[in-house]
């Protein structure tokens, strides 16, 4: 895709046209995976910040993490994230109102992702407080419970979540207090906040 396009849409974005555009970005990119017979993927991404080009396609770059884009309608794009291995895995990138960015498999987990990252833009104490009344000390609860916590406590994208659970063998369909699942992600992004959060439960 034209790379000036892809810049344009990236620093710039007109939020009256979101709702109008929805309905035609879902009936066009659909809300399932890209490729419904090939299972989903997991992400690999390269840590590597200076590759500006794979296959004469341009690459761009969110957090660090690199991405082509095949096209854009509306607030959605259809991108596919570069891995470590220059191979590509594919999904969508949402922009918001706010000009907050949010990939996903499917537009509606980059729906949800987005929500996710705009609650992450309270005070840090107020959300200390919510999660210390939705975790009791005492409780063990899903591993999947907690993730999503994460990026509401330190602004982290789903993918960078799951990338780290599963690099340490992080199992989260098994049962953790919030003290034993904190004490497992305390090196992960926004370990400062992690660790914070970490002596209400010591």
């Amino acid at each position: 895709m034209d790379k000036e396009k892809v810049l344009e849409w990236l620093s710039g974005f007109q939020p009256e046209k979101i709702n109008m555009e929805r309905k035609e970005v879902k009936e066009e990119l659909g809300t399932g995976f890209i490729d419904p017979a090939h299972p989903p993927v997991v992400w690999r991404a390269t840590k590597t910040v200076d590759i500006k080009k794979v296959n004469g396609q341009d690459i761009f770059y969110i957090r660090n993490l690199p991405f082509a884009v095949e096209r854009i309608l509306g607030n959605v794009a259809q991108v596919n994230i570069l891995n470590s291995d220059l191979s590509f895995s594919p999904c969508f990138l949402l922009r918001g109102v706010t000009g907050e960015f949010a990939f996903g498999r499917t537009i509606r987990d980059a729906e949800i992702e987005l929500k996710v990252k705009e609650k992450s833009s309270g005070a840090l104490e107020t959300k200390f407080q919510a999660f210390l009344n939705e975790f009791p000390a005492d409780k063990a609860v899903p591993g999947w419970d907690y993730v999503s916590w994460h990026g509401i406590l330190t602004g982290s994208c789903s993918k960078g979540r799951i990338d780290y659970t599963q690099s340490h063998n992080i199992d989260l369909d098994a049962l953790y207090t919030p003290k034993e699942f904190l004490e497992l992600v305390l090196k992960a992004y926004g370990m400062d906040v992690l660790k914070q959060l970490y002596e209400y439960y010591k």
